[in-house]
């Protein structure tokens, strides 16, 4: 099947958007294969649209639904390398978080996996912990993920013998 189908076949256009049905990455934009490369599915639609664009190019959402790859509702944008980033228009860019900061992410509804930065192995790698959780909304899984990321900071003070304890 060409490219053009593989997209109409998970593409609901029932209200006024085109919203992509299929996988989609942390942020809710659509993503698909072309060619064993992963990429958005609105940069494919552009590309069917309007021609190829060049890596320092890409494509955003302009109606505010990260899912939506109507061609009326794209835009192109010029991207600096040094401060890309895959969060929606609209959205702050990702700034490197300084140790024993945190990220989440909802797996499913009501589940939320939960990453912490916990210094690094000898090998000069980061160390990484992970913890799943239910909880409600981003508001929960957010408290979840301070006081995951916290219990990080009170074993680093402890270890080094600054703490009582």
């Amino acid at each position: 099947m060409d490219t053009a189908g593989r997209i109409r076949r998970k593409v609901d256009v029932s209200r006024g958007h085109h919203l992509w049905t299929g996988s989609k990455d942390a942020f809710g934009n659509g993503q698909m294969r072309i060619n064993g490369k992963l990429t958005t599915v609105r940069r494919v639609v552009w590309e069917l649209h309007h021609g190829p664009l060049t890596s320092n190019h890409r494509v955003d959402v302009t109606c505010g639904e990260s899912s939506c790859v109507r061609s009326a509702h794209l835009s192109v944008s010029e991207t600096n390398s040094r401060t890309t980033s895959k969060q929606p228009a609209g959205k702050q860019h990702r700034v490197q978080h300084r140790k024993g900061a945190g990220n989440m992410r909802e797996r499913r509804p009501g589940v939320w996996e939960l990453t912490a930065t916990a210094g690094k192995y000898s090998d000069g790698t980061s160390r990484r912990m992970y913890r799943t959780v239910h909880a409600d909304g981003a508001v929960t899984a957010a408290a979840e993920l301070a006081s995951f990321v916290s219990s990080f900071a009170v074993n680093r003070v402890s270890r080094r013998g600054i703490c009582g304890a």
